[in-house]
């Protein structure tokens, strides 16, 4: 997987987010960190175990309560995980395919 982790962040690139983003490899909200911060952390995310309970306690927090989720890929396992960890009701979409991922973007949900 280094090699794998190595190619992502060279295809990744070396700007980090404008936007505020969660690490889950580090459970913590991001915001303007150093490129350098940014290519490790991504190179981390393949290689370390995700931090799942406090990245959801991060974003929890960041939205004042009130995250939006979006689950990529078949099947809402880690949106029930979100809602056993946070609330019940936390609103959430599962997008399986690309063109389901553009219908939740195009609603501005997201």
């Amino acid at each position: 997987m280094a090699r794998t982790a190595a190619a992502l962040v060279d295809a990744m690139g070396a700007t980090a987010p404008a936007e505020v983003w969660v690490a889950n490899v580090d459970g913590r909200a991001h915001h303007g960190d150093a490129p350098a911060l940014w290519r490790d952390l991504l190179r981390r995310q393949l290689l370390e175990p995700v931090r799942w309970s406090d990245s959801m306690t991060a974003l929890h927090t960041l939205t004042g309560g009130r995250p939006h989720l979006v689950e990529l890929g078949p099947g809402s396992a880690l949106t029930g995980l979100a809602r056993r960890l946070l609330t019940p009701d936390v609103p959430a979409h599962s997008a399986a395919t690309p063109a389901q991922l553009a219908g939740v973007v195009a609603t501005g949900w997201c």
